[in-house]
């Protein structure tokens, strides 16, 4: 009840327009998505290792006559009708309250930038129980994914709990969706 309008409800199949229109902004699992064929280069703004703090703080998207620049002047560039943005893993070493913190400054810029699309916050999804990583834990991602769907109701945001679709009954990830690596 507490989040009632702001996580998105399960809904019949939009269609290859409503992914069309979307552009995906995240770290390395964005970037899975597009390897694995779910988007294209064409809407996605993603990069390996990058976190929340990156889309401010880092030219790091590559755009033929621009050269490098910062995330929130590619949406403008890309001029999307909404936007799914996935961060967190690489956050995991953060507290919460700097986490959100830099969460808050990347949507504001973005909205500077390009206030017409509408923006859903997804989920920081789960790790696997065995992992390469142990410093990412299943409690900080918990508490970011809490906070987040907290930051999207405060901004008129809608917040994708993706993350407990990813999960089996041990709280962490289901071990098939998980690749060698184990925090993706």
């Amino acid at each position: 009840i507490e989040f009632d309008g702001t996580i998105l409800i399960e809904t019949d199949d939009a269609g290859e327009d409503y992914i069309d229109e979307t552009l995906f902004i995240g770290d390395s699992n964005t970037v899975r998505m597009v390897n694995m064929g779910y988007a294209s280069l064409d809407n996605t703004l993603a990069a390996v290792s990058m976190g929340i703090q990156d889309v401010t703080g880092s030219a790091c998207m590559n755009f033929q006559g621009y050269g490098y620049i910062k995330v929130p002047r590619a949406v403008k560039l890309m001029q999307p009708k909404r936007i799914i943005i996935t961060y967190g893993t690489n956050n995991a070493y953060e507290t919460a309250d700097t986490f959100i913190q830099w969460y808050d400054a990347a949507l504001d810029a973005i909205e500077a930038e390009w206030p017409y699309a509408d923006i859903i916050i997804n989920a920081v999804p789960p790790v696997a129980k065995p992992r390469s990583y142990p410093a990412i834990t299943m409690k900080t991602i918990d508490e970011f994914n809490l906070r987040l769907a907290q930051l999207a109701k405060e901004r008129g945001c809608l917040f994708l709990n993706s993350s407990e679709a990813l999960k089996g009954a041990d709280g962490y990830a289901k071990s098939g969706y998980m690749e060698n690596d184990q925090p993706h």
